[in-house]
This record gives structure tokens, sequence and C-alpha cells, in this order.
């Protein structure tokens, strides 16, 4: 990895496709899928969002908050089959770094955290 922070959260499900939302220079971007029915399925860019620097160090701050570089490596709800997949990565470099992911499980601060990301963006992921 560079020496960049890294933020990068996928969610979503095989049938519907998965939104990603990824920190890039301070820009957070949100990604989302054409309809699935579509043949080539392209991934499109909704939205850029260019973070002031307090927005992007109240962002990680936020993030520390919520303690994710706790949370386990791996929610799995294994009574449920297809459903609900996400993954997180972060990279903090010299300090944190995190790679987490579940399907149809989630640490018990997870609605905080996706209200965290929706703070940010127009067209809000899972609710």
């Amino acid at each position: 990895m560079d020496n960049k922070n890294i933020f990068e959260f996928q969610i979503g499900s095989f049938y519907e496709g998965f939104d990603r939302v990824f920190l890039k220079n301070q820009t957070l971007y949100h990604e989302t899928p054409s309809h699935p029915d579509e043949e080539t399925n392209p991934v499109l860019i909704v939205e850029e969002v260019k973070l002031t620097d307090e927005q992007f160090n109240l962002f990680w701050d936020n993030l520390d908050k919520l303690k994710v570089w706790d949370w386990k490596k791996d929610y799995t709800n294994p009574g449920i089959m297809d459903g609900t997949e996400w993954q997180l990565k972060i990279n903090q470099p010299g300090k944190k770094h995190l790679k987490t992911e579940g399907q149809n499980a989630y640490p018990k601060n997870f609605n905080t955290f996706l209200k965290l990301i929706n703070a940010h963006i127009k067209e809000e992921l899972y609710k």
C-alpha cells in the first residue's frame, strides 16, 4: 500500500450489485452499479464529494469514535443464503489498518457507521 489514507466500503448483493464508497485525495466517491439486468452491467459514479480539511479530519475522528478498529475480521450469518454482503478496508499508514467483511451479519454499531457515510453522500446506502 502507498503512504496515503485508504478508505473503501462496499455493500450490496449478488442480484442488485454493490455500491462502493471510497476516499481518494480527500474526495469521497460513491459508485453504484447500473440495473443488474443490463448485459454489460457498468459501474456508474453517482457523485464526488470534495471534503474540506475539517470534514476530512472529522470523518477520520468519527471512525475512531465508532471503534471500527475493534471490529472482527468476519461477520457471517450462515443461516441465510444470498442477502446482503459488505466489506470495509481502511489503512492509515503508520497508524492503523483494517479489513473486515460480512454476509447478513454486522457489528453492533454498523447502522451508526452507515449514517456517517450517508451524512456525506446524497443517495443513501442501505438505511
